[in-house]
């Protein structure tokens, strides 16, 4: 199955907009807003499939953000922030199966969130390709952009 591209898929938010939201956040907590409101989707649907249950995953999501705003300091730059946060969110979620559920079963269920997050790991990284992409081809003149646009994304 092909993936269609266009230019509604790409992000608005760049690698260099993000670098600086995250610069912003270390030093002033209400530069976090950003970043909390571009990841919070992402993973909201990936601890619902988790979960099964909508009020939980925004329990655990409420969690997920709250420990990673509380250890924000320790975050690497050298580290994609999706990389980091998604961390977080597995950890929180095996931390609340590991609470409310027989553990007989947990590594399984680590496994499958391993390899989920394998997955994640490569749209953020497909998302980061096409948001340097998108950054590229507007650099270029109009024509030229039009003509990549229609070539790359039209069909």
């Amino acid at each position: 199955m092909k993936l269609a591209i266009t230019l509604e898929n790409i992000k608005s938010v760049s690698l260099s907009e993000e670098s600086e939201q995250i610069i912003l956040a270390k030093r002033d907590a209400r530069a976090f807003r950003p970043l909390y409101e571009r990841y919070y989707p992402a993973i909201f649907r990936f601890v619902l499939r988790r979960t099964a249950d909508e009020s939980l995953a925004a329990d655990l999501c409420s969690e997920v953000f709250l420990k990673a705003f509380k250890k924000f300091e320790s975050y690497d730059n050298k580290y994609a922030f999706s990389t980091w946060i998604f961390t977080i969110t597995r950890n929180v979620i095996i931390d609340h199966y590991r609470k409310h559920r027989d553990t007989s079963n947990i590594d399984d269920y680590t496994e499958k969130l391993e390899s989920d997050e394998k997955v994640i790991g490569e749209v953020f990284d497909r998302e980061i390709d096409l948001a340097w992409l998108k950054e590229e081809m507007d650099s270029l003149p109009e024509k030229q952009r039009t003509y990549l646009s229609h070539r790359l994304f039209a069909g």
